[in-house]
């Protein structure tokens, strides 16, 4: 029987060896895309579970603030009714025509030798307020229909100072028989009746016609 001898084993194992080393590098590249991979798809789970955290602390926080909201709402409701009943009411106010004032502004100018014996008023409420006085009363004087005419304009004069529009004139105006007693001496008596008429508001002014475009 023939005896072989192989002395170039070493290199044929060394060649052997060199021809397994890229399938070894593929399988360490496979290995490590691989773990790559898994990394990658626990981080995004890991994101995915922080925004779904996230999430329901947001909804938790919206639930909870939603009430809240639907109360402020309600609130904020009542606070607008509020605020437009006292409007209303701060309008009627100035609206209001305020008759103590008024009287006091006349009271102003009558001075000791007349009498007012009678008032009477009435308020028209329309586009303008016009307000309506009759003043009755007894002047005396060596004059008395000056004295008269003297206080027909000072209550003109005087209310034009709060109003733009005043109209005071003698719905009659006559002399008494009946004398007074001014100072420990006898005068002449007139007898008279002013009407006062007030403008306490403006008209709205029409608006202009439009034209239509042809």
């Amino acid at each position: 029987m023939p005896l072989r001898l192989n002395l170039y084993h070493e290199i044929e194992r060394d060649k052997r060896a060199k021809s397994r080393d890229p399938l070894k590098l593929g399988i360490l590249a496979v290995l490590c895309v691989a773990a790559g991979m898994v990394s990658y798809y626990f981080w995004q789970l890991g994101v995915l579970r922080g925004i779904e955290q996230s999430h329901r602390v947001t909804r938790a926080q919206f639930e909870d603030l939603v009430p809240k909201a639907e109360a402020a709402k309600k609130r904020e409701q009542e606070f607008a009714d509020v605020v437009k009943s006292k409007e209303r009411l701060v309008e009627r106010m100035e609206e209001r025509f305020h008759w103590a004032p008024f009287l006091a502004q006349m009271g102003k100018v009558v001075e000791g030798d007349v009498q007012i014996t009678k008032l009477s008023g009435e308020l028209q409420v329309a586009k303008i307020r016009r307000c309506n006085l009759a003043v009755e009363g007894v002047a005396a004087g060596a004059d008395p229909r000056k004295t008269a005419e003297h206080l027909r304009v000072a209550i003109r004069d005087e209310l034009l100072t709060r109003f733009k529009v005043v109209n005071a004139t003698f719905r009659t105006l006559e002399e008494s028989p009946t004398p007074a007693n001014i100072h420990g001496k006898p005068q002449g008596t007139a007898l008279f009746l002013i009407q006062v008429q007030v403008a306490t508001g403006e008209e709205t002014p029409p608006k202009p016609p439009t034209r239509k475009k042809r």
